[in-house]
Formats: structure tokens, C-alpha cells, sequence
């Protein structure tokens, strides 16, 4: 099951970002909803969510406070920022968004970014392996875990990371 989030005060644009995903996929069996209309709601939700629909202007704290916040907990959370008014700046980008969606009032770009999130989210979890061969032993290195690998005339050598991202 996927677990995909949308926090935005004005429930009907909540509706619509349901409808559209559910029409766009072809797995929406798959999909689990969890609304919210303020960002203290989010922030105390008990469940690992792979898609964050966040709108930026909410009563209480903003959206870009939200994110940064919800981020230092869920690093692999796709997140989508949705918004009426504001374009990006560039501290919007140290919380990562995947898309900046602007709503309008047919949805067209909603609808235009939807296949292209919903990729993102399943190809997340698929994790792929590259496999290298060290002292007659095959090692397995998640390819997202992979800094650099190097080679030479006589060796290659493979630096990877053993931790997971942390963002502060």
C-alpha cells in the first residue's frame, strides 16, 4: 500500500488532488488517503507517508515551515508543494520538493504532474543493487547508497554511504 498525504485547508481542493490521483492510476486499490487541514494535524500523523501533498498557505504555520519540519522525520517523503499565490524561492528547495504545483482552476497542471509523481513514488520503492565482486565474494551496494566509484589499470575502487540521509 502506498500512503499518500494532502494538507490543505480548503477541503475541496483536497477532493480534487484524490480524484485526480485515482484517475490517473491504474493501481488506486493500492493508494491510502490521509487528510489534513492544518499543519499540526500533519505534523503528529503516526503513519510513514510516501507522498506529502502540502499546501504552502495555511492557517497556524505555513507550509514551507511545515515542510521543514516534517522533513527532519521523513526524509523519503515525496514531497509536492501546492499553492494559489506564491512561486518558489529558493529556501523552498532545502526541504526538496519533487513538484511546485500551482492550482488552477481546471487543474490542468495537476493533472500534467500526477503520472510523473506517482512514477516517482512507486520507483521508490523498488530499491536496485548494483553487484561487485571483492575477494571472490559478491557484495551487494544499494545503487542509492553509491558516492563514486573509481577505477584504475589495476583495481576499482567503490565508496558508498552506510547511513541514511539525515537533513538538519
Amino acid at each position: 500500500m502506498y500512503n499518500i498525504a494532502i494538507c490543505d485547508d480548503d477541503f475541496a481542493y483536497i477532493e480534487t488532488v484524490k480524484e485526480v490521483i485515482s484517475d490517473c492510476c491504474d493501481f488506486s486499490n493500492e493508494l491510502l488517503f490521509y487528510e489534513y487541514q492544518t499543519g499540526n494535524e500533519l505534523l503528529n500523523c503516526p503513519v510513514q507517508v510516501d507522498v506529502l501533498f502540502l499546501d504552502i498557505q495555511l492557517p497556524g504555520l505555513n507550509g514551507k515551515e511545515i515542510a521543514r519540519q516534517f522533513r527532519k522525520n521523513n526524509p523519503q517523503t515525496i514531497l509536492v508543494f501546492c499553492t494559489n499565490h506564491h512561486h518558489p524561492t529558493p529556501d523552498d528547495f532545502k526541504v526538496y520538493p519533487f513538484r511546485y504545483v500551482m492550482k488552477d482552476l481546471n487543474n490542468q497542471i495537476l493533472k500534467r504532474e500526477i503520472p510523473a509523481i506517482l512514477l516517482k513514488m512507486k520507483n521508490s520503492r523498488e530499491i536496485k543493487y548494483l553487484n561487485v565482486t571483492c575477494d571472490s565474494k559478491i557484495i551487494r551496494i544499494p545503487v542509492s547508497s553509491i558516492l563514486y566509484i573509481a577505477r584504475s589499470k589495476v583495481s576499482a575502487k567503490y565508496c558508498y554511504a552506510i547511513h541514511e540521509l539525515r537533513l538538519h
